[in-house]
């Protein structure tokens, strides 16, 4: 997961906390609110109190600027 680049939403689906306010570890990303983790790649929580995903969106990389699939 290094080096990647993912896209996900911005809000948390537990509690619609700030999640570019949280915390970024090799798990994935970390609510600042609830400390649910989710998955980067599918968009999982990786613990309670979060058990909806987060939507997750294909990254293209191409001359050095990042397109997202919206």
């Amino acid at each position: 997961m290094k080096g990647t680049i993912h896209a996900t939403d911005l809000i948390c689906t537990h509690a619609e906390a700030d999640l570019s306010t949280g915390f970024l570890s090799d798990e994935g990303v970390r609510c600042p609110l609830h400390l649910s983790v989710f998955n980067l790649e599918n968009g999982e929580p990786q613990n309670p109190p979060a058990e909806i995903p987060l939507r997750v969106y294909n990254v293209k990389i191409q001359q050095d600027e990042i397109y997202v699939e919206v």
